[in-house]
């Protein structure tokens, strides 16, 4: 037998109650008590969906932002740009660094927005950066061509 799943076996149960309850605003007590037996079971079915539902393990995505070499990147991204508030030449190193990271999210697939959140910027700074990016990139191959 397949499994139902627990949105389905909760659609059907509040249909089946919405067509027991105008059964008995119409006068029609017989087919009411006829549907009474049908909700029950339903209920319990859905309760026990939800349940098995609630014990089971989430899986962890298989996206990029679980990569262990993705959270080791971020995370010193995360420490270096937290160390100092005054603006030195390693604190400049770490912004080119910090943009590099912010291109290969990019390459990789991820959306802006992902990658603003991660990185803890707003998505104009993302995106400014991304821009500034793809400019240097085309200036770069007009000087060689």
């Amino acid at each position: 037998m397949t499994r139902i799943s627990s949105v389905l076996l909760d659609d059907t149960l509040k249909l089946i109650q919405l067509a027991r309850e105008t059964a008995r605003i119409q006068g029609q007590t017989n087919q009411a008590e006829q549907l009474t037996p049908l909700v029950n079971h339903l209920k319990t079915l859905t309760n026990d969906a939800r349940e098995i539902k609630a014990n089971q393990p989430v899986a962890p995505s298989g996206g990029v932002l679980q990569q262990n070499d993705f959270k080791t990147l971020l995370a010193t991204i995360q420490k270096s740009s937290t160390s100092s508030a005054t603006p030195t030449l390693n604190q400049t190193d770490q912004t080119v660094e910090r943009n590099q990271v912010i291109i290969a999210m990019v390459n990789g697939g991820m959306s802006q927005l992902d990658i603003a959140r991660q990185m803890g910027m707003t998505l104009e700074e993302v995106n400014n950066i991304i821009t500034f990016h793809a400019k240097t990139a085309i200036g770069r191959k007009e000087n060689y061509q």
